[in-house]
């Protein structure tokens, strides 16, 4: 049960760090378009 609870917070972090980074590129690319 312990390894599952596992997998499941990795998969959680993992989809926060992804989400993180894209919304991170889209900032950055907004700005590179505007400045």
């Amino acid at each position: 049960m312990g390894k599952f609870c596992y997998n499941v917070f990795a998969l959680l972090l993992l989809t926060l760090v992804f989400s993180h980074l894209q919304l991170t590129l889209t900032i950055g690319l907004e700005f590179q378009g505007v400045g």
